[in-house]
Order: C-alpha cells, then sequence, then structure tokens
C-alpha cells in the first residue's frame, strides 16, 4: 500500500509541477496604507481518472488525497468511470471544458484511445498511471513495469508447483496494456522463454470470446438427475450481484451498478 501510494503521489506532483506555470501565488496586494496584504493561493485544479470501479482503487484515491494536503496548492478531482471506456472518454472531455491544469488517467485501450488522448495532451498536461499508452503523447507513464511483475508472478508459480501442472489465468480487461505485459510475462516466465521488449507484445489472439447464455448453459457440467434451466440474461438484467428464492419460489436478483463508497 506505501509503494502504491508513492506512486500515487508521484503522479500528483509530476501533474502539478508541469500544470502550474509560474507558481500559485498571486502578487502582494499593497493599500493605501502602506501595508502589503497576502491573497491566498491559487489552487491549481487537477484531475485522477481510474479505468473503473474497485476497492484497489480506493486506496489510489486515499494516495491521491494524502498528496493533495501535502503538496498544498492543488485541488483534484477523483473521478471512477462506472462503464468502462465511453464513461473514461465523457470524464475527461468534461474535465477538458472545466479547463483542468492537468490530468493523470489509466487509459482502458490504450491502442484504441491514442488518438484521444493525443488530443488531450495538445491541451493540457497528460501523464498515465497503472496503465500505460505509450504510442500516446502523454508526458510520462508512472507505474510497474508489468511485464517484470508478470514475470516475478511466474517464478512464484514455478515455487509453488515445482513438479509442473495446469495454471488458469483470469484477466480483466486483455483491452488494457497493463493486463496483457502482466498476462505475457506469467506465460513466459512459467514456458522459460527469453524476455520481450515491450513493444512486442500485443493483444493475443488466444483468448476464449464469451458465450451466448444458451450456448454457455450447454457448457454446465451437472451430477446425475440434475437439469439447468435459462431463466433470465442480459439484457433483462445487467451485473447481477446476488440472487435469491423466497419461501414461495419466488427469484430475485440484486443488480451492482456502481460502488458503494459511503458504507
Amino acid at each position: 500500500m506505501i509503494k502504491k501510494l508513492t506512486y500515487i503521489a508521484g503522479a500528483m506532483a509530476l501533474v502539478l509541477t508541469v500544470g502550474c506555470g509560474g507558481g500559485g501565488e498571486e502578487a502582494p496586494n499593497t493599500s493605501g496604507g502602506g501595508e502589503t496584504e497576502a491573497k491566498p493561493k491559487t489552487k491549481h485544479k487537477i484531475a485522477y481518472v481510474t479505468n473503473g470501479i474497485d476497492p484497489f482503487w480506493d486506496l489510489c484515491a486515499a494516495g491521491v488525497r494524502q498528496a493533495e494536503n501535502e503538496l498544498g496548492g492543488v485541488e483534484c478531482e477523483v473521478h471512477f468511470p462506472p462503464k468502462g471506456l465511453a464513461d473514461q472518454k465523457s470524464i475527461m472531455e468534461t474535465l477538458m471544458a472545466k479547463g483542468v491544469k492537468g490530468i493523470a488517467v489509466s487509459p482502458i485501450d490504450a491502442d484504441g484511445q491514442t488518438k484521444f488522448l493525443n488530443e488531450i495532451a495538445s491541451s493540457t498536461k497528460l501523464i498515465t498511471h497503472d496503465a500505460d499508452a505509450p504510442k500516446s503523447d502523454r508526458l510520462v507513464y508512472i507505474g510497474t513495469d508489468n511485464y517484470k511483475a508478470g514475470r516475478a508472478l511466474g517464478q512464484l508459480v514455478k515455487e509453488a508447483i515445482p513438479d509442473g501442472g495446469e495454471v488458469a489465468i483470469f484477466v480483466g480487461r486483455l483491452e488494457q496494456l497493463n493486463a496483457r505485459q502482466r498476462r505475457q510475462g506469467v506465460i513466459d516466465e512459467l514456458l522459460d522463454r527469453p524476455s520481450q521488449a515491450l513493444g512486442q507484445i500485443t493483444k493475443p489472439t488466444d483468448a476464449p470470446n464469451p458465450l451466448p447464455p444458451a450456448e454457455s448453459l450447454k457448457t454446465v457440467r451437472l451430477p446425475d438427475g440434475f437439469r439447468l434451466e435459462l431463466v433470465a440474461a442480459e439484457p433483462l438484467i445487467r451485473q447481477p450481484s446476488g440472487v435469491c428464492w423466497d419461501a414461495e419460489g419466488n427469484l430475485f436478483v440484486a443488480e451492482l451498478h456502481g460502488y458503494n463508497r459511503e458504507g
């Protein structure tokens, strides 16, 4: 956690430094009596944009607030796009309309967002964090070498199962560059491949595509005597988080369209 907060503080400091120009204090005002009256510091507005909603990002938001207090002279908006790429783009467009001095963003689709990120970078100071967009005009990336992190994880896997075995890798979003780099690092380490340059890692083509509900139903293995029926699927329900039945056999589904930050 300390390392993550350090990254966030670094991102905040960099955006503040490159976005402030000539400093944050206005010239003193001299009244008629010759006394110098200091005006309050102007707070520079910047923004920190994540790639979604997750408790992980709550730790990062805490780091932003800590850096905000330590640095002074800066006011940072924190945004959690609830619906992915479209929301992230909309949030950043709104921030540009507000005239923020700098944006730190974790791009959801580095390749697909390059043109848009370049538009942002042409109007304000842009850095990337957690996930990079190396083909964009961002000033710098602050975060982990995700490929090396994947190789380190692969080493731990080999220590845990020295005799080998089947390994499953679960990835949230393959369009995110950091996810692809971590995945490839694990695979290369497990197969004892030489290290790759980050630019060589492309979007994998061997990932299975999601199945329609009816087709997915056919893949479920059941014990003898049991059967499974499809009773609800998208678009009837969206982002289900829990199900339950009442005493009369009615089925209730809870949907989670956002993360509750207020407890």
